[in-house]
């Protein structure tokens, strides 16, 4: 591993960056590599995300789970607070993950960038997409 690897990896894993609850937001090319039968209109574009992680990074390339979401979708898991001005709440309907790398969050060609206006769940929210995702029969070590 180079040193700006190193870096990388080791300010993502001070901050806890891609922690359980984090939120996302990924460009839509991303999400067609990941997600058979994805179609976007705009590649530039973003769907929400929800990350899974659990663990520190080892390594750019190491895979973090996450969430598809959609504003149109109106089952599944809501977020509140998404987005300023959105009326329509982003859902997670889709109970499997699907695997990204880090390194598509560094650099400045970034394709996944944290949700800026809420980065992170609530608490009661991180309870409540626990609970879901168990009923989904996703467990946790928790």
């Amino acid at each position: 591993m180079d040193i700006n690897e190193q870096r990388y990896v080791s300010l993502f894993n001070a901050v806890n960056y891609f922690a359980f609850g984090t939120l996302w937001k990924i460009k839509n090319f991303l999400w067609r590599k990941a997600v058979h039968g994805f179609v976007s209109k705009n590649d530039d574009e973003y769907h929400p995300a929800v990350c899974l992680g659990k663990k520190n990074l080892t390594s750019l390339y190491q895979t973090v789970p996450m969430l598809l979401g959609s504003h149109s979708h109106k089952s599944g898991f809501p977020i509140r607070n998404f987005a300023p001005g959105k009326k329509k709440k982003p859902s997670f309907f889709k109970i499997r993950p699907y695997l990204f790398s880090a390194v598509d969050a560094a650099g400045s060609q970034r394709a996944i960038e944290q949700n800026e206006y809420k980065p992170r769940l609530e608490q009661d929210e991180i309870s409540e997409l626990k609970a879901w995702l168990r009923k989904g029969g996703i467990r946790f070590d928790d």
